[in-house]
């Protein structure tokens, strides 16, 4: 049954229970959603209605409310930084609801539409939380059953919540009422697919319940789906599609992205088998597991002499759910991004980097955030259930200069005389930037007959970055005399640049693109070239970005203010 327009409309204005109906947000096939006062507390709700089809009994009805309390009675309880809570349930003169929080927000899967794939550092960003999150939810016995990047959403403050726990238990027809399907456990309560259904586990589509292990597979689908920017089985176009998929094993993400991290394959293998009892069996463990095979060295990467060898199971596979994480690697990590420093700027002995690297998840939330534009994104049971808008950005405020890095390596520009390369062992030289480390191998040096420039100055200014980011990579981080948004670029010719990231077109906030080497606007197209102090290179825009005065310093840190 599909919900007439109308059908939602007539409710605005009305009160069920303590909930006065302000304004419709949205509606799927059996559910509206609507923004609502809470009177008993003076604050503003997303308040889901439920719609039963027609063609229900009594009977059918009471299953699905008896089944409404019962499930929502655990629900209201999970209480954990990391999950968007149930707060409440109820029904009126027939009508079943459930109640959110009205939150700021963006969901993964809009991020990830944006942004294509994720670099594994970023997608270790997100598994920590969500692994934490259901950590706690399993401990309690409540499974989430539905795991998917729409689920997944950050918060105005940039922070990770797992939503709709338990929404596919509540919106199953299975135990409400008969279905014309031989897979009643795959079909809502309208007789359409449940929301996620991509992402069940093999035990699930053959009619098991929910487990956490299951909720483990699905998150190796998720883990795989950020990593490569898809799915590893094909779209369903029906529910025999999902029955067939049982029969095959996830590929490695490699297959797709191939500077992918053995390691890395090898814990999403562990993560999707089809047995339950081979998987690795709890949430906890899966974070530890792709942490340490994000920080493990690969064939291509040099080994640390202090850094331990990962232990290794009988059969000779990695033991990742045992082994411990070395301490130095995974310090710096952390250390990095509490300063705000995107983990590809640290140098540890790791995978090598992606063709394109990933824009940073801070970054890629930026992009969503259209200053002044209130933008909704609706997910629920069938389409719509809970939702959240985010809030527009400052704006950014007068520009400041940049400047040129210069330690860089690449040939001078200031000088006419030419340059030569010659081959050359460098012996690496002490520094106090914790996060550089020594150079094991012959590096070109460019040699110029330029006079050696004066040394840098002592480091003054706020840290925004180090002169060990990679190259034709970019960081985000605030900039201290405003407090705006911006953004730190290693340009591919070696030189360091800074600009706040607002548009001057509609000051949405732009995003470094490493394959053109350029700043893109999401909403508009509009372009701006880095290299060439932030001009506007394609309209709408016609001003250049505004730069933020940076500073190399002889330390390895990168400075502002």
């Amino acid at each position: 049954m599909q919900v007439a327009f109308s059908q939602g409309e007539q409710f605005i204005g009305q009160t069920l229970g303590p909930y006065k109906l302000e304004s419709l947000i949205g509606q799927g096939q059996w559910n509206a959603v609507y923004q609502a006062q809470q009177q008993t507390h003076s604050r503003s709700v997303l308040l889901t209605l439920f719609f039963l089809p027609e063609t229900y009994s009594a009977s059918a009805r009471k299953r699905f409310i008896d089944r409404l309390y019962r499930e929502g009675a655990m629900l209201v309880k999970l209480d954990h930084p990391h999950i968007l809570p149930l707060l409440d349930v109820g029904d009126h003169d027939g009508y079943t609801y459930a109640v959110t929080p009205l939150i700021p927000g963006t969901s993964l899967a809009q991020v990830l539409h944006h942004q294509g794939y994720f670099s594994p550092e970023q997608a270790l960003e997100v598994v920590k939380p969500l692994m934490e999150a259901l950590n706690y939810a399993h401990g309690t016995g409540v499974t989430h059953g539905a795991i998917s990047a729409a689920n997944v959403l950050f918060d105005a403050d940039k922070q990770i919540r797992l939503a709709r726990f338990g929404f596919n238990r509540l919106g199953s027809i299975q135990g409400i009422e008969m279905a014309l399907s031989p897979y009643p456990h795959l079909l809502s309560i309208t007789s359409t697919p449940l929301p996620g259904i991509e992402y069940f586990a093999p035990e699930v589509i053959q009619g098991a319940l929910a487990n956490p292990l299951a909720d483990i597979y699905a998150t190796g689908l998720l883990l795989f789906e950020l990593l490569t920017g898809e799915l590893p089985f094909k779209k369903v176009n029906s529910l025999d599609d999902v029955q067939q998929r049982v029969q095959f094993d996830v590929p490695a993400p490699s297959s797709i992205r191939p500077a992918i991290s053995p390691h890395i394959d090898l814990v999403i293998q562990q993560a999707t088998q089809r047995d339950p009892a081979q998987r690795i069996q709890t949430a906890d463990q899966l974070a530890r597991a792709f942490e340490k095979a994000l920080y493990t060295p690969t064939p291509h990467s040099t080994l640390q002499p202090d850094q331990p060898a990962v232990a290794q199971n009988n059969d000779g596979t990695l033991d990742w759910v045992n082994q411990e994480l070395p301490m130095q690697t995974a310090g710096a990590a952390s250390a990095a991004f509490a300063e705000g420093i995107t983990a590809s700027s640290i140098k540890t002995p790791r995978m090598q980097q992606t063709a394109k690297p990933a824009k940073s998840r801070r970054r890629v939330l930026a992009l969503l955030a259209t200053g002044g534009v209130a933008s909704a994104a609706v997910l629920g049971l069938g389409s719509v259930g809970m939702a959240y808008v985010f809030r527009s950005q400052p704006s950014p405020s007068s520009p400041t200069a940049n400047v040129k890095n210069p330690t860089a390596t690449a040939p001078a520009v200031s000088t006419p005389e030419p340059t030569k390369v010659v081959k050359k062992d460098v012996t690496p030289t002490p520094q106090t930037n914790p996060q550089a480390q020594p150079t094991t191998a012959p590096l070109q040096v460019t040699q110029t007959a330029a006079p050696t420039p004066p040394p840098a100055p002592a480091a003054t200014g706020t840290v925004i970055g180090s002169t060990s980011m990679a190259i034709n990579t970019a960081a985000n981080f605030t900039n201290p005399a405003d407090r705006d948004a911006s953004i730190l670029i290693h340009l591919p010719d070696g030189n360091f640049v800074a600009y706040e990231t607002a548009c001057t077109h509609k000051r949405v906030p732009v995003y470094y693109d490493s394959g053109s080497h350029t700043l893109v606007c999401p909403a508009h197209g509009a372009i701006f070239d880095p290299a060439q102090g932030g001009a506007a290179i394609r309209g709408p825009a016609t001003r250049a970005l505004s730069t933020v005065t940076i500073h190399i310093n002889a330390d390895g840190t990168i400075t502002t203010g």
